[in-house]
């Protein structure tokens, strides 16, 4: 019986070409696709593997030493090399005495991002007395994969979609109930060949990762901690890394045993194979296809979740206690009991009550509760908070002085608005935008009705659909009284002054700002209870957001990524700025290597190119090309697909860019004018005067 099943199955059908199928793709997928999880690490592994071998396990006093002390010299030879570039370029040291003392010190600093890479691994690891020094590629490659494989869900969608609709089309489950035995047994093998495939499945494409990881980076020091590696920083789980591995893969197995099981309920419920087809996809392919990371999961958990197993391993505020894990792990057993069980009424000699049937749909519904999802698409750069840009309208601020643009013809308003009755309202603040949701900070003076100078001063947090221009308080925080929302008190003061807020974003419930005074502070604000720290204590300058992560230059100018969900950073060795701005395809920033010239940052290979030979002062992007002006005023625009770079004279310094309209906004201080130029022409066509914000 069981093995006619699997012919059934597998043979008759012709099934067994979807799984040959998968299982090439999956390994074409795995072998050319997989990227190692730092690409810069892996280039300077050599040098990293040789300090790596005087470290290796947990850290001590002597290693310790060892490795502050080369850190220092390192840093050193590196300044040298920095100040002997700068006296080059002023003209104080002659080129034959500067080729042969920066060929020396090169030598030696051909160490320094390999050994950088060690260095910040050290920082991370002397944390906690847990966490010890290995080589971590190929067990971030392993266990940092958070994509649910879609492939092989639609192979069980194609297989499994027929085991009993098959059956209802032809007739055939009329014949099975009116025997005395066979209903039962059958639906009870066929539901263990449907699990076991997800399995087996599940098992083969995990070996072929396994295998390619081990051999390709290697899966040595697999006795130590989960937690000594970067991407999963915990304190509370207990785990040794091949522990972590197999949790992974039960988590899997359950996650795709689940899928079987909610396949074949749709085959019984709906009983068409097609329409079985149809509704799988959008119920269990669509959701992770379309869904961007990071996922949030919480309630019962859709099987994708448990595909991704290792979202459960993660450090930080979304990590869950083994206790929760193994709850999570109870709950997908208990649904695949529900739906089993289901499906023996079902195909038996019984007919149903309604209340059995609405049992089932509910069960349906729960399935659709287990998963949300977070944007990670905004991009915010300090540099251009100063604008904001939606379909129909851009805010612009200069100074103390705000307009809103019309952009179908061009039509300068003042920005704020709509100002209250009886009050005095202006915005000294940037702009952060997410979607046509521009947020800006918002003052009040008010007066009394006798007309005597300001008694109170509320400052807001507002928001303004850049398409409608509807505006929404989102935020109050009052000299005065101390009221958040008009509702709780603030017993703790904060010391913020909304007016100094210039350069902000929004991460979730929290606010991040720059302080206007002058310290280079980040603050951060619970915009649920009012409470504000400090979030980073250094002289900050410039800043930018991705909608995951908060990027910033430290006192070497070496660029620092700071992970805000899992409290962590990473520094680039290879991208040293005055300036940057972030873009979809990477960074852009001036390489303070090589005199400030233009460079880009690659996301996906990490690699840095130079972009443009002239010192830039600020840089933009929109789908065909990359603009940017140079510290004298005279703007470029390189094409992207060509390389191709045009120059022309600017009327003024670049007050906003329209990264999807077709116009370039500049403003000449001379004459407080605003120009507008064609994107396409390069030509100015429209003009508009302003009044001095002095």
């Amino acid at each position: 019986m069981v093995w006619f099943e699997i012919k059934k199955m597998l043979v008759y059908r012709k099934s067994y070409w979807i799984l040959i199928t998968l299982l090439i793709i999956e390994c074409i997928q795995i072998l050319g696709f997989t990227r190692p999880y730092d690409a810069v690490l892996e280039k300077n592994r050599n040098i990293y593997e040789e300090a790596l071998s005087k470290v290796e396990g947990e850290l001590t006093e002597d290693k310790r030493d060892y490795l502050e002390t080369e850190m220092r010299y390192l840093n050193d030879v590196h300044m040298k090399m920095a100040d002997l570039q700068m006296s080059y370029y002023r003209g104080e040291t002659e080129e034959e005495d500067f080729r042969e003392e920066f060929s020396s010190l090169s030598e030696v600093d051909e160490r320094y991002v390999g050994f950088t890479k060690l260095y910040n691994q050290y920082i991370f690891v002397r944390e906690d007395a847990n966490r010890s020094f290995l080589y971590t590629g190929g067990w971030e490659a392993l266990l940092n994969d958070p994509k649910v494989d879609l492939l092989l869900t639609l192979a069980l969608i194609l297989v499994l979609s027929s085991v009993f609709s098959e059956e209802y089309a032809t007739g055939m489950n009329c014949l099975l109930c009116a025997q005395p035995v066979g209903p039962d047994r059958t639906v009870r093998i066929k539901a263990a060949i449907s699990m076991g495939l997800a399995a087996l499945l599940c098992l083969l494409a995990e070996a072929i990762r396994l295998g390619y990881c081990a051999g390709a980076f290697g899966l040595s020091g697999g006795e130590y901690r989960l937690c000594s590696l970067v991407s999963f920083g915990n304190e509370t789980k207990e785990l040794t890394l091949w522990q972590g591995f197999f949790l992974q893969l039960i988590l899997k197995i359950l996650g795709y045993m689940e899928t079987a099981c909610i396949i074949l309920f749709l085959s019984v419920w709906m009983k068409k194979y097609s329409l079985v087809i149809m509704t799988g996809i959008v119920l269990l392919i669509l959701p992770p296809l379309t869904w961007q990371d990071p996922f949030t999961f919480r309630g019962i958990p859709m099987p994708w979740s448990l595909c991704a197993g290792n979202v459960y391993l993660f450090g930080g505020e979304g990590e869950l206690s083994l206790l929760q894990i193994a709850l999570v792990m109870a709950e997908a057993v208990v649904m695949m009991g529900l739906i089993l069980f289901f499906l023996h009424r079902k195909n038996r000699n019984f007919h149903g009550s309604k209340g059995l049937k609405f049992a089932a749909c509910l069960l349906l519904m729960l399935f659709a509760t287990g998963c949300g999802r977070e944007e990670t698409t905004v991009y915010y750069n300090s540099d251009g908070a100063s604008f904001a840009e939606a379909d129909s309208y851009m805010a612009v601020m200069y100074s103390d002085t705000g307009y809103l643009i019309q952009k179908d013809d061009g039509k300068i308003s003042d920005f704020p608005l709509n100002a209250r009755t009886g009050e005095n309202v202006f915005s000294k603040s940037g702009f952060f935008l997410a979607g046509e949701e521009c947020f800006y900070i918002q003052s009040s003076a008010i007066y009394e009705n006798s007309g005597m100078p300001m008694v109170r001063n509320d400052v807001c947090l507002m928001k303004i659909n850049l398409r409608t221009l509807q505006t929404e308080e989102v935020f109050r925080w009052n000299q005065e009284t101390g009221w958040l929302f008009g509702l709780i008190d603030r017993n703790a003061q904060t010391d913020m002054n909304g007016m100094w807020i210039q350069k902000f974003f929004i991460h979730r419930q929290y606010m991040y700002f720059l302080r206007g005074d002058g310290s280079g502070e980040i603050d951060r604000m619970n915009l649920l209870t009012g409470e504000s720290e400090v979030f980073l204590n250094k002289d900050i300058i410039r800043f930018s957001y991705d909608g995951k992560s908060f990027y910033y230059t430290d006192d070497f100018g070496r660029l620092v990524i700071y992970d805000l969900d899992r409290d962590r950073e990473e520094t680039l060795e290879t991208v040293v700025a005055e300036n940057f701005t972030l873009a979809p395809e990477g960074i852009y920033f001036s390489n303070m290597r090589d005199g400030k010239k233009l460079y880009l940052y690659s996301y996906d290979s990490g690699e840095v190119s130079k972009v443009c030979e002239e010192t830039v002062f600020r840089v933009y992007t929109d789908e065909s090309n990359v603009w940017f002006q140079t510290v004298s005023g005279v703007c470029g625009r390189m094409n992207r697909a060509s390389g191709e770079i045009e120059f022309f004279e600017a009327p003024g310094f670049i007050l906003a860019f329209s990264k999807d309209g077709d116009y370039i906004y500049f403003i000449d201080e001379a004459e407080w004018v605003i120009y507008a130029m064609d994107k396409s022409t390069l030509e100015v066509c429209g003009k508009f005067e302003v009044e001095s914000p002095y």
